[in-house]
């Protein structure tokens, strides 16, 4: 294993008065040796590496376009093989973004997104990847993000998202009526809090748990939860889609998509861990799970991914 820089004095200190070229030449020495973060920070992996930007404009000017649960198609793209679950690798991705080209520490940058992680698991995950023979280019991958993200605008605003108030989403009265016209005999009080919860987590960009506690030993409803977007007919789906756009109405947000992500043709030419959704038939899964005539255990393996199946299957669901 190469020797991890732990603190980057060299870089810091060393040639302050020479070019931007010699010091990216350095910057670009030392990039192999440095702890993943201050590869990120320092961008290490481009062609002209350089010292973070001065102040937090950088930041701010991120954390409106960045999600605290990171986007689900890049996230499977970006999964190790090791098996880090999704979520604990999302938060951690999101984390990432506001550090590249910044000096935000990791503890600010999860604390800005929402506390959905802190800087102890940033480090342990961001070393997960960094020890996976894709890390040049899941790193090139996270640079890219950035770079985009810092040139274009994007249909969300995320922060307004994390701070809407979500206590009036999808009631249970609501959820009765639907089930009543839809003529659903199943489900009651839990599926209810199933859907909600699907709901909450792909308006707000949060984690479930920051909305509905879970226990910790509650493993069915979590596998419930997961199931659930591949489950739904497209009857529900649709359901579900008019809840979450009245719910955003409700707030002043009806210029905006129900969800986002940015455009996969970013990753294009990249060594990633992890399948990539497009090659999969969502719609044929979709069939095969509601028939019964496969387990989420097969669309698990069919998928490449050993966590959150749903997270790959919902998206036709709720058609964002």
């Amino acid at each position: 294993m190469t020797p991890v820089l732990k603190i980057p004095d060299r870089v810091a200190h060393w040639g302050k008065d020479s070019s931007p070229f010699l010091h990216a030449v350095h910057l670009a020495a030392l990039g192999p040796s440095m702890r993943p973060s201050h590869q990120l920070r320092y961008r290490t992996i481009t062609e002209f590496p350089a010292r973070p930007a001065s102040g937090s404009q950088l930041t701010a000017r991120r954390l409106n376009k960045v999600p605290t649960m990171f986007w689900p198609a890049w996230t499977i793209r970006l999964t190790p093989a090791s098996g880090v679950s999704h979520t604990a690798l999302q938060p951690t991705l999101s984390s990432a973004l506001l550090m590249i080209g910044s000096r935000s520490e990791r503890d600010d940058a999860a604390g800005q997104l929402g506390s959905a992680t802190d800087k102890v698991n940033i480090s342990r995950i961001l070393q997960v990847l960094r020890d996976d023979r894709c890390w040049p280019d899941i790193h090139r991958a996270l640079d890219r993000l950035a770079g985009y993200l810092d040139d274009h605008n994007t249909p969300i605003d995320y922060e307004r998202r994390r701070n809407l108030d979500y206590r009036n989403l999808l009631p249970h009265e609501q959820w009765l009526d639907i089930r009543q016209r839809l003529k659903i005999a199943t489900g009651g009080e839990r599926q209810w809090r199933i859907a909600r919860c699907v709901l909450f987590q792909r308006i707000s960009s949060l984690p479930v748990e920051a909305d509905t506690p879970i226990a910790p030993g509650d493993t069915h409803f979590r596998v419930e939860l997961g199931s659930f977007p591949a489950r739904q007919t497209p009857e529900i789906a649709e359901e579900l889609k008019d809840v979450a756009r009245r719910f955003l109405a409700g707030h002043g947000i009806a210029d905006e998509p129900i969800s986002w992500q940015p455009p996969l043709e970013l990753l294009e030419g990249l060594d990633l861990p992890g399948l990539d959704p497009q090659e999969v038939d969502v719609r044929r899964l979709h069939q095969l799970v509601r028939s019964g005539r496969t387990s989420l255990e097969r669309v698990v393996m069919t998928l490449g991914s050993t966590q959150g199946p749903g997270e790959c299957l919902d998206r036709p669901g709720l058609g964002c």
